[in-house]
């Protein structure tokens, strides 16, 4: 996805860029609040890392515009997570997503075009 995003202009942070040595939360933190977007992939089990949920509150604070993409059978209900902060749960639960329906390349472009299409990139 990297790729094609630059293909089209487009030059995301991803966290893998981290280098060796770089204070990583505040780095994160730093590019974060700085973006227009943040794109979050969620899975069953994602919401339930700390640095994840602290990304997407960056995400919020920094008013960055969020595209959740959910994949591998994961839906967002806030009951099912009842733990999270009052914001990301009114975030997820209130934003269009891109679903992910089967874990097979061709529903994998299918997203990432739609993802593009977001940017107002047609393939």
């Amino acid at each position: 996805m990297n790729n094609t995003l630059k293909q089209h202009g487009i030059e995301p942070f991803v966290d893998m860029q981290l280098q060796a040595g770089d204070d990583w939360h505040a780095e994160l933190e730093q590019n974060i609040k700085t973006s227009d977007y943040f794109i979050v992939l969620l899975g069953n089990e994602t919401l339930n890392s700390e640095v994840t949920i602290k990304e997407i509150q960056w995400a919020i604070e920094g008013n960055a515009t969020l595209i959740p993409i959910w994949h591998n059978g994961f839906k967002f209900d806030a009951k099912d997570w009842s733990k999270l902060p009052d914001e990301i749960s009114q975030a997820l639960s209130s934003t269009h997503t891109i679903r992910v329906l089967e874990e097979n390349p061709l529903t994998y472009d299918t997203a990432l075009r739609e993802l593009l299409n977001r940017f107002g990139i047609s393939t």
